[in-house]
């Protein structure tokens, strides 16, 4: 399929199914909603870096639906970010790749 086929997509808001491209997150009757969602979350993120925040908490602070907010972790605009065994993993891989260049 290429990027910019169309496919059958469910809203997230309203549940309605409808034809959109990989980054139409929303039914057009939707789309405004979304975008205003997308953006306080985005601005939620923004505002409180390195703040463990999960799905749960931004549901709550922002009063948004739990089933609403995950729909957002499908959203191409959020990238995931590494968590913190990911980075250790990293760290430890760069230690080892540092150890070995030494011993050369």
């Amino acid at each position: 399929m290429a990027r910019f086929d169309s496919q059958l997509k469910d809203c997230p808001l309203c549940g309605q199914a409808f034809f959109g491209t990989f980054d139409t997150m929303a039914c057009r009757r939707c789309e405004g909603e979304y975008r205003r969602l997308r953006e306080n979350i985005r601005n939620y993120l923004w505002n409180y870096p390195g703040q463990q925040a999960t799905l749960t908490s931004i549901s709550h602070d922002l009063n948004i639906p739990l089933g609403i907010v995950k729909a957002f972790q499908k959203d191409p605009r959020f990238q995931a970010m590494p968590d913190d065994d990911d980075m250790a993993d990293k760290r430890g891989a760069f230690v080892r790749e540092l150890e070995e260049r030494r011993r050369s």
